[in-house]
This record gives structure tokens, C-alpha cells and sequence, in this order.
């Protein structure tokens, strides 16, 4: 598959399955910094289970308890989407 190809589907995916839009992307944030490394280690295929596996198993990951401790300690701020362009605000 050629590169131009793989950047139209990951596009296609992120608009139709994740409902990214050019309007939306900025206000699709995380509640916090637990909620992006969760984001980013699923992207490089680490999920709980895997994180449970290297640990030995039996115990589970305590991966949900991490990620909210981490979005308790670094919000991040929440900022409304607009509905249209015209409200999108000018960042100059």
C-alpha cells in the first residue's frame, strides 16, 4: 500500500470511527496527562492485558487506578467546541 494510501485511510478512520473532525480535533482532549500515555501506549499495541502478562499475571495492572491518579494530578484544561467555523477562535 502506497504511502498516500495509508494516510487516506488513517484519515478516513479517524473521521468515521473516532468522529474526528477538523472542527472538533482541539476539543477531543484527554481529562488529563493518565488519559494521553493510555492513548499512546494503545496506539504502540501495549493494552492492560499485555501489561498484566509482563508482570506475571494474577494481580491485573492497576492500569485504570494510574491513569486517574495521573489525570488528577495534571488536568488538563477543558475548552468548549464550537459548532460551526465562524465560532472556531483566530490563534495568531
Amino acid at each position: 500500500m502506497e504511502d498516500k494510501q495509508k494516510l487516506e485511510d488513517a484519515v478516513k478512520h479517524l473521521q468515521e470511527v473516532e468522529d474526528i473532525t477538523e472542527l472538533n480535533y482541539k476539543y477531543r482532549d484527554s481529562e488529563g496527562m493518565g488519559d494521553t500515555i493510555a492513548k499512546v501506549f494503545s496506539k504502540f499495541g501495549v493494552t492492560e492485558e499485555l501489561v498484566e502478562k509482563a508482570q506475571g499475571g494474577g494481580g491485573g495492572c492497576s492500569c485504570d487506578k494510574a491513569r486517574q491518579f495521573l489525570n488528577t494530578i495534571f488536568p488538563y484544561i477543558k475548552k468548549e467546541a464550537p459548532q460551526s467555523e465562524a465560532e472556531e477562535p483566530n490563534e495568531e
